[in-house]
């Protein structure tokens, strides 16, 4: 089964009120926000399960009379291209942003049973006719719902698809088209995580804001993964799939290297060279695991600051393939005796070897008091 052809139907939870006349949907009926998620179950044309569909708003930006929301989606772990979800006054659409095809999906508010429209993509054209209300039943339930029944056309073949939408809850169910058709029911939406505030506890990154890569404790970086040298390889991104504690979102940092030092990090003052005061602080927790067990160092680049370079200071991790919860008081941790932390540079996650691998982190935090 080709999955990326699966994303275009997201249908980011619109929510239809009941009028005069029927259900409409208008743009104040939509509803998304960072750190959403949708559960789908997916099943083929003889019924049998094939998984679920995840698919999870990862940030959104202000556009010329509305809001674009970037949605990344995957099956199991498998992530495919992120899509770029734009509603407004005028109506809505989906776009792949690897896709020179134009939206494969454009609908024109308001909707109502009775209403029909065209729109292109690419090659193919989608003639749609709004019906219902009907009852849908999916795994999250039983719904009213109205439906689009969408009739797609290309080089001189043709077949139907329909999303159903109900009202307060968003598309329900919708059918689709890769290698057969597939149909696709909402089995639950995951509303944005609440912010925990705790006592003594700083968040650096959860990883789940608007801005994913930029901390939240240091808001003039961001998350930056660096290697050694050419021969090295080290990027990171956020991971819609495989967070720490039912959270939507955690940084995911890949590294392909042979004998060549590779890390992930951020310079807490926002600038290289430049130390950032973290005296205050006197533990560092997170979560981290491995795509497969894997030796990495907790890094602190700390002053004071000699040709160029900081000094760092190294902290072991034996990551597994589960999440563990990592905690280290400064004052009792023997690697970290002896920094001046009013002189901090980088606080970076790094490793050195042969072996090319992927580690998760999540849910990082500074501890203004000992023991938390």
């Amino acid at each position: 089964m080709r999955h990326g052809k699966l994303w275009v139907w997201l249908l980011c939870a619109m929510c239809a009120t009941a009028r005069a006349g029927g259900l409409v949907i208008t743009s104040a009926d939509m509803q998304a926000e960072v750190g959403m998620r949708w559960i789908y179950e997916f099943a083929s044309e003889d019924g049998t399960r094939k998984g679920h569909l995840v698919q999870t708003v990862l940030s959104e930006y202000p556009t010329g009379g509305g809001t674009m929301y970037r949605v990344a989606s995957a099956i199991g772990n498998s992530r495919f291209a992120d899509a770029y979800y734009m509603r407004g006054t005028w109506g809505w659409s989906l776009q792949n942003a690897a896709s020179p095809n134009g939206p494969q999906i454009n609908v024109p508010f308001p909707l109502y049973a009775g209403k029909t429209y065209t729109h292109r993509c690419g090659d193919m054209t989608i003639r749609c006719t709004v019906e219902g209300p009907e009852t849908v039943t999916a795994p999250a339930g039983t719904f009213q719902a109205l439906v689009l029944v969408q009739q797609h056309e290309r080089d001189g073949e043709s077949w139907t698809q329909k999303t159903w939408f109900a009202p307060k809850v968003g598309s329900v169910k919708f059918t689709t088209r890769a290698d057969q058709m597939y149909t696709i029911a909402l089995a639950r939406i995951d509303p944005p995580p609440k912010t925990k505030t705790n006592t003594g506890v700083a968040v650096v990154s959860n990883f789940d804001t608007g801005g994913p890569l930029v901390p939240q404790l240091f808001p003039r970086t961001r998350w930056q993964a660096l290697p050694q040298d050419r021969t090295a390889m080290s990027t990171c991104e956020i991971d819609p799939v495989n967070a720490a504690n039912g959270s939507p979102l955690c940084l995911r940092w890949t590294f392909v290297k042979d004998l060549h030092w590779a890390n992930v990090g951020i310079t807490p003052a926002g600038q290289w060279g430049k130390p950032a005061d973290l005296s205050k602080y006197k533990a560092i927790s997170f979560y981290a695991r491995a795509l497969k067990p894997q030796e990495v160092s907790l890094e602190f680049a700390v002053g004071p600051w000699a040709n160029g370079n900081a000094t760092n200071k190294n902290v072991p991790l034996e990551l597994t393939t589960e999440w563990q919860r990592f905690e280290f008081d400064f004052a009792g941790t023997p690697q970290l005796q002896g920094i001046d932390w009013a002189k901090v540079y980088a606080i970076r996650f790094a490793t050195w070897g042969k072996e090319s691998n992927i580690v998760w982190l999540d849910e990082i935090q500074l501890h203004t008091a000992r023991g938390l």
